[in-house]
């Protein structure tokens, strides 16, 4: 009898639970139902979506612009060993819109001394298309293709420096088609020479004058179409240590892409690169910008095309003897004559994005 009461006991309870769970079950059935909203209440509600598709007309150029944005960031780290694009074909046997040897993309700064370690950040990074007759099935055409970023943080690392007192056996940038509107900062010559007289025939009618010159921080807009160097970079202010002379008129000429070994990502004021992208357009393209409503400055021109809106060089120092030529370059600090300093050796050197003795990786 004893255990038969238990038995009851037992069951009751049991049948008491299942009842509860599935009285529990039924409630948040009911309460995870789909509840039908007015087109007001979903114009109220606020959310965001991982994708978003966007189109953008312009009309002055006939085409329409579909982008496919990601809202998110993402951590890359890579190495390239060769990056050659648009090879050929029309630009000719061994031209190429792009080619680069030995590439990095890393953060900023290196994570417990390692480059290896660190990340670039892209901040919503999207593919756009540009389509030509977008609404004439008959004509419709891609024009263009590009990927790209509306904000990029980190350090594009180039080529290789045994000896950054020579120029000559730097490599890296072999050609580059794209825009660069590039901050220079805090870049010094530390070996400078210039003729206190005038120059004739490359001898100086008077004394020879040393000491070091510093450029003060300015921005240049540069536009590379398959270049292999930069013809004139210039007007330059710089201070020098000889008599305290300014050089308000120094220009960089033939300045070979190969001496840049580090480009970093970022504005002048710290914030990353807005509006990056990597783009292949047959014909000239005038994207849109992503960071603002607006259109691109420089146009992206037919094959492959690099545009970084704003990056910065800084900390680069030239240490091997540079002569200012021109008419005298104390008399072109006077009268503001052009003063010329011809290709120099950067004296970057790429970070390593390697673990352990490896050199590239």
């Amino acid at each position: 009898m004893k255990k038969l009461s238990i038995f009851m006991l037992s069951m009751f309870a049991s049948l008491t639970y299942a009842n509860q769970v599935e009285s529990s079950i039924n409630s948040n059935h009911k309460n995870t139902q789909l509840v039908q909203m007015t087109d007001e209440e979903l114009s109220a509600t606020q959310g965001q979506a991982l994708y978003s598709l966007t189109r953008t007309d312009n009309s002055s150029q006939g085409l329409s612009f579909y982008r496919l944005g990601m809202e998110a960031e993402i951590a890359i780290n890579a190495n390239i060993k060769k990056l050659q694009l648009g090879c050929g074909g029309v630009n000719g046997p061994g031209n190429c819109d792009i080619d680069i040897d030995n590439l990095s993309l890393t953060g900023l700064n290196p994570v417990n001394g390692e480059y290896a370690a660190s990340d670039a950040i892209l901040k919503n990074p999207f593919i756009e298309f540009a389509i030509n007759n977008p609404d004439k099935a008959s004509t419709r055409e891609t024009v263009g293709l590009r990927v790209g970023a509306l904000e990029a943080l980190g350090l594009l690392s180039i080529g290789t420096n045994s000896n950054t007192s020579d120029p000559s056996d730097d490599t890296g940038i072999n050609s580059l088609s794209g825009n660069l509107t590039l901050n220079l900062k805090n870049t010094q010559m530390t070996n400078i020479r210039a003729c206190g007289g005038a120059l004739v025939l490359g001898a100086c009618l008077g004394l020879w004058l040393y000491g070091s010159a510093t450029v003060r921080d300015t921005q240049k807009t540069l536009v590379f179409n398959r270049d292999s160097q930069i013809d004139d970079l210039g007007p330059l202010t710089a201070d020098a240590t000889i008599l305290g002379l300014t050089l308000n008129n120094v220009h960089l000429k033939n300045q070979t892409l190969k001496a840049i070994h580090q480009i970093a990502l970022k504005s002048a004021d710290g914030t990353g690169t807005k509006d990056f992208y990597l783009g292949l357009q047959k014909q000239s393209v005038t994207w849109p910008t992503t960071a603002t409503s607006g259109w691109n400055a420089v146009p992206a021109q037919r094959g492959w095309w690099l545009a970084l809106p704003e990056v910065t060089i800084e900390n680069a120092k030239a240490t091997q003897q540079v002569s200012l030529s021109g008419v005298g370059a104390i008399f072109g600090a006077i009268f503001g004559t052009q003063v010329d300093v011809q290709g120099i050796d950067l004296a970057q050197v790429p970070a390593k994005n390697c673990y352990g003795s490896l050199k590239f990786c």
